[in-house]
């Protein structure tokens, strides 16, 4: 998922969690302390996770967007 800041990728999970999903783990970038990856299970086959890949957005001069 492409997000422009961590507060998207956090409303995000909050999001999917309100739909059944569970957060089972989550993994920041040990570098910048930033999201980097989601462990979602939801309550109805919660022998199937979900990862969600969270990529934050940059401008063109490589600058990250949004603070």
């Amino acid at each position: 998922m492409s997000v422009k800041r961590d507060e998207d990728a956090e409303r995000l999970l909050h999001s999917l969690a309100s739909r059944g999903y569970s957060i089972d783990t989550v993994i920041e970038q040990p570098t910048t302390g930033r999201l980097a990856t989601a462990r979602l299970r939801h309550r109805s086959d919660p022998g199937v996770f979900v990862d969600l890949l969270l990529l934050m957005l940059r401008n063109r001069t490589g600058a990250r967007r949004g603070g």
